[in-house]
């Protein structure tokens, strides 16, 4: 499942592997390139993807591989750039095992719901922005 063609999709798509077979009945899946805003408190380096399935309630029967690039404009990457996930889009989780690969994230999501790239700010971050939520 890929999705390209997007402004922050230009070169690297948002990809998610799942195995043939993974389901025993059908399902359609979708990732979406939303306009939500990152949780406060991070810096994002991507929009917030939803994955999703239809039907509502499917789960993944394991974990599987996800890419999202990122886009940073200081050319400096943060050391705690990782994927983080949600079921909710509200309360993001830390991708366990996300780690940076040529433009990109990668790491493995084990149940669908909202994705980015980013990481935590820093207390001299929020202080330079003036907000919580703003990127710097």
């Amino acid at each position: 499942m890929t999705l390209n063609g997007t402004p922050s999709t230009k070169g690297v798509a948002v990809t998610v592997a799942i195995p043939a077979n993974a389901f025993a009945s059908p399902v359609v899946i979708s990732i979406t390139e939303t306009t939500l805003a990152p949780p406060a408190g991070y810096v994002d380096e991507s929009p917030v993807y939803d994955i999703a399935a239809l039907p509502a309630g499917t789960i993944l029967p394991q974990p599987v591989p996800v890419n999202i690039p990122f886009q940073n404009n200081i050319n400096v990457i943060s050391q705690q750039l990782s994927l983080y996930a949600s079921t909710d889009g509200v309360q993001y989780t830390r991708v366990q095992d996300s780690y940076i690969n040529a433009g990109f994230l990668q790491g493995s999501l084990s149940k669908f719901g909202y994705i980015f790239a980013g990481y935590p700010m820093s207390a001299a971050e929020l202080a330079t922005c003036g907000a919580i939520g703003v990127a710097p």
